[in-house]
């Protein structure tokens, strides 16, 4: 189901799909000043969107707060002149409430959670999606209209006021420098062991796209060591192939944490317990709150699933 309108001068169109069997809504809107074909600006990880041909050359700004965020695309580094510090910052404050962000080279795509049929929360969406689109196409004219964009930045929602201030005290480099055929380089996972419910909340809100999540959890946590507390559900030795954690050997546990309880009020735990681990040798009983930590193998935001591999248990304190 599609509604098609104009908005301010900009065609759109709003249609309502599943994503991952969660609803979501897709706000297009057209630029007036298109932009080379094959050009394409999406999420990071995600696959890149546009309503022409998409170029198969990958491309880095060299801006690394931008280059976290998004990937790019373009047959010539020519092609990616209007992506400028103006444009580039305009997209990562858009990217911070919007992590559904895409730009193709006639026009911009935004695809929310949830089906968004509140009149004045589309209107909303649609005039922060119009200011983007006259700045890309001012910034593709060379400049002139981008000017006259920048005011209407004034109207977005306090909420997310300092997570951009301080996205802007960001460093980024005075002109675009553009690489292409080379693959942005991601940020490194971090090493310090991370809470359960971190995780939960960053990865398991219903409120982000399923995309984002994944480009989180590959990113950010998947290999990295995760800590927390549970009650120890059931437990079993590891033997022949098991449907979790494939051909480890061991013992499997499985425990219960506290999930937030805007999202869920328990979280499944499935841990695997090395054959030398001092649980495996005298397991804990179920019922009883037990200490864990293990690095994250895989985890299912939909089911509330998280597994922990090499973990490691002791008495809760």
């Amino acid at each position: 189901m599609a509604n098609t309108g104009t908005h301010k001068g900009h065609n759109y169109v709003v249609s309502y799909a599943t994503d991952n069997d969660w609803p979501v809504t897709s706000v297009r809107v057209m630029l007036r000043r298109t932009l080379p074909v094959g050009v394409a600006v999406h999420p990071r990880d995600a696959t890149p969107w546009s309503s022409g041909r998409i170029s198969p050359r990958p491309a880095a700004t060299g801006d690394g707060a931008f280059d976290n965020r998004f990937g790019v695309r373009a047959d010539r580094p020519a092609d990616l002149k209007f992506l400028g510090p103006e444009v580039r910052g305009a997209l990562r404050r858009a990217y911070d409430d919007h992590p559904g962000l895409w730009l193709g080279h006639d026009g911009l795509v935004c695809v929310e959670r949830g089906h968004l049929r509140d009149k004045g929360r589309l209107t909303e969406l649609l005039d922060e999606l119009v200011q983007l689109a006259v700045l890309v196409a001012g910034a593709a004219d060379g400049g002139g209209t981008a000017r006259r964009a920048e005011g209407g930045a004034a109207h977005r929602a306090k909420g997310g006021a300092e997570r951009r201030a301080e996205a802007e005290r960001e460093p980024a480099p005075a002109a675009a420098s553009f690489r292409i055929d080379a693959e942005p380089a991601g940020p490194a996972a971090s090493a310090a062991p991370g809470d359960v419910q971190a995780f939960i909340r960053a990865c398991f809100d219903r409120r982000v796209a399923s995309y984002e999540v994944n480009r989180r959890m590959k990113q950010e946590w998947l290999g990295r060591k995760i800590h927390g507390h549970g009650r120890v559900l059931q437990s079993m030795p590891l033997g022949g192939h098991d449907f979790d954690f494939a051909d480890l050997k061991g013992h499997r546990f499985e425990l219960q944490v506290a999930g937030p309880e805007e999202l869920a009020p328990h979280v499944r735990v499935r841990l695997q317990v090395e054959p030398s681990g001092r649980a495996a040798a005298d397991p804990p009983q179920p019922g009883q709150t037990v200490r864990f930590e293990g690095q994250l193998l895989a985890a299912n935001p939909l089911l509330f699933l998280v597994q922990l591999v090499s973990a490691e248990l002791s008495a809760s304190r």
